[in-house]
């Protein structure tokens, strides 16, 4: 999907990582990042969202919180994260990311509420008054006073399925009257998700969605009926430099960038000359054949949007050396999400041979998958380092597997943030 874009805009990211998984250092089934080109989007994100009047808070699912990519992208004016779970929010925790957003898209546990509140989020989102009642009762016990934001909704809003959520506009100022005498939590604003969306399959334009402009008549609400101090305006979904201005016409006052980090939104498959660049790929390796397939080693093979819009299919480069690959441009055979993706079928089969290395480009969402993430710097100046190797968990390893100490961990972040 983004293949094209990586041999174009940054092909010193793909020679890279072919040699590092031909030197074996990096691991077949492992996602790479190019930090440099990490900081070069992280700075224009920060820049986009500074000129529309926006506040940022960094998805970090998408590259599955490598502490690596969220602090060169947050050195760059991005503020803070969001967690997508509460998992998320420890992962982050432990290597002293900051967490200002928790519990959009997926609610606290019960046990957990103690420990999200002692991250000091800026926000954390509820769908329900028990939620809300949940979070103000450990806060009482923990003495402290929470900011919250009610998640929105009304009929006619999209979700992604498994997704649905939310208080229904209709009741929003019955509960938000209830939740207004818990004593611990203050309302803060409001959220709603996905806010901004790219038809992919019609005209090609960013569009709001029913869901931001349930957001917005929600905060009018708040505000009206209930003199709410609004400090937020949450609305993410779809975020990058071409898509501020649209939030901020909307009336947004905060946005949670993910897949602009890397340059795998919508837009960037159809727009040239955007602000971000190419900055991951998913590497692998041929393990065997059958029939008329090549079997390439799996494990992170979930593409969001698979299959791309209509007229995009997914290909990967095969090959040992990079004119090799350029030369070998292969299709992927995409099987049903039922089935574990032990390996990627790849066509023709005669094309590639064992032990090949092989590069996707496509738009992941590397926290579902048991996918590696590996960092290098300095790809920009012609001098490649791989900083590290992490495993699914957010363990950085060791040439054996062995996980490393996190403070060790740290350190190796420090030392790297020195050339950012």
């Amino acid at each position: 999907m983004f293949l094209n874009n990586l041999i174009k805009d940054n092909p010193a990211l793909i020679e890279a990582s072919l040699k590092l998984h031909r030197d074996g250092q990096i691991p077949p089934n492992a996602y790479v990042y190019d930090l440099d080109m990490i900081a070069k989007n992280a700075k224009a994100l920060a820049a986009g969202a500074q000129e529309n009047g926006l506040q940022t808070y960094l998805m970090t699912k998408q590259f599955n919180r490598n502490p690596f990519v969220a602090q060169v992208a947050l050195k760059q004016g991005l503020r803070k994260t969001v967690a997508v779970d509460i998992m998320d929010a420890k992962l982050l925790k432990r290597f002293k990311v900051p967490v200002g957003h928790i519990g959009h898209l997926s609610q606290i546990p019960f046990h957990d509420v103690a420990a999200a509140l002692a991250m000091k989020p800026d926000v954390m989102t509820v769908y329900s008054v028990d939620a809300a009642e949940r979070i103000s009762n450990v806060a009482k016990e923990m003495n402290v006073v929470q900011d919250i934001l009610i998640k929105v909704v009304d009929k006619g809003n999209a979700f992604f399925p498994g997704q649905e959520s939310g208080i229904w506009i209709d009741s929003l100022i019955e509960m938000a009257k209830k939740i207004q005498m818990l004593r611990n939590i203050r309302i803060a604003g409001a959220t709603a998700f996905p806010c901004i969306t790219y038809n992919v399959d019609g005209p090609k334009e960013i569009e709001p969605t029913a869901n931001f402009h349930t957001l917005i008549e929600a905060v009018k609400l708040l505000k009206k009926e209930l003199g709410v101090e609004v400090k937020q305006i949450n609305a993410p979904g779809n975020t990058s430099s071409v898509t501020f201005p649209q939030f901020a016409k909307m009336g947004a006052t905060h946005v949670e960038p993910g897949h602009g980090l890397t340059a795998t939104t919508p837009e960037h498959i159809y727009k040239n000359d955007l602000p971000e660049t190419c900055a991951s790929l998913y590497v692998s390796e041929i393990s065997h054949h059958f029939g008329e397939k090549a079997y390439a080693f799996g494990g992170g093979l979930y593409v969001c949007m698979a299959g791309g819009p209509k007229g995009y299919e997914v290909r990967a480069l095969a090959g040992n050396s990079y004119p090799e690959l350029l030369n070998n441009v292969m299709s992927w055979d995409q099987v049903s999400r039922d089935n574990i993706d032990y390996y990627g079928m790849l066509t023709p089969g005669d094309q590639c041979k064992v032990g090949d290395t092989v590069i996707f480009g496509f738009r992941p969402q590397a926290f579902v998958t048991r996918a590696h993430t590996a960092v290098i710097s300095g790809i920009s100046e012609g001098k490649p380092v791989l900083e590290g190797v992490f495993d699914s968990m957010s363990n950085m390893l060791d040439i054996d597997y062995n996980p490393l100490p996190v403070q060790e961990v740290i350190r190796k972040i420090d030392e790297t943030l020195k050339k950012y």
